[in-house]
């Protein structure tokens, strides 16, 4: 019986190790950033877990291109998505990532069907918003069977959304100096012409700075709340009757009610914009177009 129990014991045992040493690792993003964004929130769950940050919105940028391109060319990690989606009053940059080294991982799968877009079977998903002023917000998604630990890999410190993903050398390590100069490989950036800033049409009104008025739903007009929508109310001398006694009625000649004079056939023209059926358009403030930070350079305009 003892033996039988060992044996059960060392079987139970077997997964817990099979599973650490078949870790991934995946370096911790807050030290990588070299604490250059503020740590909001972490949440964990049985299959993922999410760390939200705030910060600048060009450090942002720069942190998670610079992320994503370590994660693809140091740590087994695919990009198999990156997009951009128009929120209205701000934009989120997306980047999914999958796993494709040789360790157990699961998976999950992240989507929305407001703007009909979905990522399956992802390890890491990174997104963050496009602001027109203020602090954005970066969330990191990942799975939790990744050994996530500082690595040593440190952000370079450059504010340029181009910046690279570089590793501190370990004690020890022999390392080759780079120089102290180098000529500049930098140009202005075709995304948005060196501006910083990208123009397009407003996703919300199609570009003509105009949408369906939400009082009337674009129809330009009500229905009465007086006669709701009929047209006619009841005769105030007969009380809807047609008569007077034995009389006929000779306010409402007999019918019982008279045409509503708060309307025209049960009709009101909307108020809120003044019976054309459209209002300017709260997005783009009736522009028809929004500008946003550029995402290829981070707002500054050379790549």
């Amino acid at each position: 019986m003892k033996r039988l129990l060992a044996f059960v014991l060392i079987l139970c045992m077997l997964p817990s190790f099979s599973l650490a040493a078949s870790k991934a690792t995946l370096p911790d993003f807050k030290s990588f950033s070299r604490n250059q964004l503020e740590l909001k929130e972490t949440e964990k769950k049985d299959y993922l877990t999410l760390e939200k940050f705030s910060g600048s919105q060009s450090l942002i940028i720069s942190l998670a291109k610079a992320y994503v391109e370590l994660l693809t060319s140091k740590y087994d990690l695919d990009m198999i998505a990156n997009f951009q989606i128009d929120y209205g009053s701000y934009d989120r940059v997306n980047y999914a990532l999958v796993y494709d080294g040789s360790a157990s991982m699961g998976s999950f799968n992240v989507f929305s069907d407001e703007h009909n877009w979905r990522c399956e079977n992802c390890q890491v998903f990174l997104q963050y918003n496009i602001v027109s002023s203020g602090n954005a917000t970066l969330w990191v998604y990942f799975r939790p069977e990744f050994n996530y630990k500082d690595t040593g890999d440190r952000y370079d410190g450059s504010s340029n959304s181009n910046a690279k993903a570089t590793a501190t050398p370990k004690p020890g390590t022999k390392t080759t100096a780079a120089p102290t100069s180098r000529p500049s490989t930098t140009s202005r950036c075709t995304t948005c012409g060196g501006d910083g800033q990208v123009e397009r049409s407003c996703s919300s009104c199609g570009g003509d700075g105009e949408r369906d008025c939400m009082s009337c739903s674009g129809k330009g007009y009500n229905n009465c709340s007086g006669c709701y929508g009929s047209g006619e109310r009841r005769c105030g001398s007969c009380y809807g009757t047609g008569k007077n006694g034995s009389k006929r009625c000779s306010s409402c000649s007999g019918r019982g009610y008279k045409d509503c004079s708060s309307c025209s056939g049960g009709k009101q023209r909307c108020s809120a914009c003044s019976g054309s059926g459209d209002r300017n358009c709260s997005s783009c403030s009736g522009r028809g177009t929004k500008s946003s930070t550029c995402t290829s350079c981070g707002g500054d305009g050379r790549r």
